[in-house]
């Protein structure tokens, strides 16, 4: 037994020595090893992959959760807001919104949103007309699919065809009982591109893909409407060619892009519903379009990442080269759809101010009662004002202004 434990401590010895000389011997009091600086991000336009960092060229605010939306998905099925936290969420009470009318059983790939770059598992596109979760990627973006929540007026936001064919693709989207430009539609409680969306069977977290992509009638659609801890100060775009397109954040002020293509004049858009006057009508991950008063309601701004948008507008290109479609803070995670007239219960409302040829001043678009003055807009400027605040009441029922319009730069 002796023998056998001075062999064990011998060998035990041995590797110590032999661990001793293949390492390099320790400084007797090392420096504290400097901050590893971030690398410069890599110059890069490829399309959006999911491996890319979509708050790469943002300071990264802690989010909190807001509220979060719960959809039973079966007929009848309540629609309801709950305050954090997101714990026990099937059982606690919260704000009824409505009621599902048609419940949602498949996903789908042959609409326009799917083909929206974002990963999975995420609102995609969040309107008055609409709500597009992304439920699944193959590839890069080889095939995609969403599932649709939609108002009860929704025949109204389709084509001709499609709404003839509506009748017959039953479960492809959840019909709501709630009004287009209200409530989750761009009303008191919007969602914001980016928000995370979980599906539940039980208690089970659906992983949705090709091989699986149906949702069940008796399914839970929870989404987390995560925002900023810290909103920012403005974002300024300049709708000149090679304009700069700036946000201030904590005081820092950041490039994040320059306008390539302006908009020359507000344009007829594609929805069949009306635009919220001085508010943003959809947002989606490449876009968002800007309803202007006057006319019939049917005239937007738009702003889009260059080479997408479903509407024409602003064509902007990212500073950095970096692909800008789902990049913070224009294609997620800040703007959501929205109506002053009926602004966030729980989020602060996006005030929009236009600046017109030469002149210095920035005007509230809510006061502008001239078409005309939209031809000569050379910057667009958006404020997050905290939601019940005077300064909010004061836009809200702003009148119209005296405009500093001088010549056309």
């Amino acid at each position: 037994m002796r023998t056998v434990t001075c062999l064990s401590l011998l060998f035990c010895l041995a590797l110590l020595c032999a661990a001793a000389q293949s390492e390099p011997a320790a400084d007797p009091a090392p420096e504290p090893a400097a901050a590893v600086q971030p690398a410069a991000p890599p110059v890069d336009s490829r399309p959006l992959s999911l491996e890319q960092d979509p708050l790469l060229d943002i300071p990264r605010p802690q989010a909190r959760l807001a509220y979060s939306l719960v959809i039973d998905n079966r007929r009848g099925g309540v629609i309801r807001i709950v305050d954090p936290p997101a714990t026990f969420i099937f059982n606690r009470p919260g704000v009824d919104l409505g009621t599902v009318i048609q419940p949602l059983r498949s996903t789908r790939s042959e609409i326009p949103a799917a083909s929206l770059p974002s990963p999975a598992n995420v609102v995609c596109y969040s309107g008055t007309d609409a709500i597009h979760v992304k439920a699944w990627n193959e590839g890069v973006y080889d095939s995609s699919a969403v599932f649709s929540i939609l108002p009860a007026d929704n025949e109204a936001y389709l084509d001709e065809a499609a709404a003839a064919a509506w009748d017959s693709l039953p479960g492809h989207a959840l019909l709501t009982d709630i009004p287009a430009g209200q409530s989750i539609f761009g009303g008191a409680w919007p969602l914001i591109v980016g928000n995370p969306v979980n599906v539940y069977r039980g208690q089970q977290i659906l992983d949705l893909s090709p091989l699986y992509p149906d949702i069940e009638i008796g399914d839970r659609i929870v989404v987390g409407v995560y925002v900023p801890a810290d909103w920012p100060d403005e974002l300024r775009i300049a709708n000149t060619e090679d304009g700069a397109v700036e946000f201030l954040l904590a005081g820092q002020e950041l490039q994040l892009a320059r306008c390539t293509v302006p908009q020359q004049a507000a344009r007829r858009g594609s929805l069949a519903g009306p635009y919220p006057a001085a508010g943003i009508a959809h947002c989606d991950s490449t876009a968002f379009a800007i309803g202007v008063p006057g006319g019939d309601g049917r005239e937007y701004l738009g702003v889009n990442a260059q080479g997408h948008g479903r509407e024409a507008g602003m064509q902007l290109l990212s500073s950095t080269e970096l692909a800008l479609a789902w990049q913070a803070p224009l294609f997620m995670g800040y703007l959501y759809p929205f109506n002053p007239l009926d602004p966030p219960a729980k989020l602060p409302l996006p005030v929009i101010r236009l600046r017109f040829g030469s002149g210095s001043s920035w005007v509230p678009l809510g006061s502008v009662t001239e078409q005309q003055a939209l031809a000569t807009v050379t910057a667009l400027r958006l404020d997050w004002l905290p939601a019940g605040t005077e300064e909010e009441a004061k836009v809200i029922t702003e009148t119209p202004a005296q405009l500093e319009i001088g010549p056309a730069k």
